[in-house]
């Protein structure tokens, strides 16, 4: 098996900026490279959403997706002291585009949270 990671140096999301490792993998992740098999992170994250809504969407107990909980923009994490607006604007817009299709390719009429106007239930 996989050596397995030392737990966060604290709390989470508070341990993100003094987590290395945390911080890389969201680097990795927002820069969309590729993983073992050269498939790129997204992808697979994008391909897991789809299939969660594929086989939740006859499910009436299911409001709506949630995209990313706790976003981290990575090792540029400055912005993040007045707000996050590059997060935001660069990184998170666009993710969130294409995790509600991605979404919508499973269950055509699930809400995914983070786009559209409702942060809580993603209704557009």
């Amino acid at each position: 098996p996989p050596a397995r990671a030392p737990p966060p140096p604290g709390p989470v999301p508070t341990s993100y900026p003094t987590d290395p490792a945390v911080e890389r993998s969201f680097d990795h992740f927002w820069a969309n490279k590729a993983g073992p098999d050269g498939i790129p992170l997204q992808t697979y994250y994008a391909q897991g959403m789809t299939a969660v809504a594929r086989q939740m969407k006859s499910s009436p107990n299911v409001i709506c997706y949630g995209a990313l909980n706790e976003p981290w923009p990575g090792t540029n994490y400055s912005s993040c002291l007045t707000g996050c607006p590059d997060l935001e604007s660069q990184l998170l817009a666009p993710f969130y585009a294409r995790m509600t299709a991605a979404v919508r390719a499973g269950a055509s009429r699930a809400r995914s949270a983070g786009g559209g106007r409702c942060r809580v239930c993603g209704c557009p």
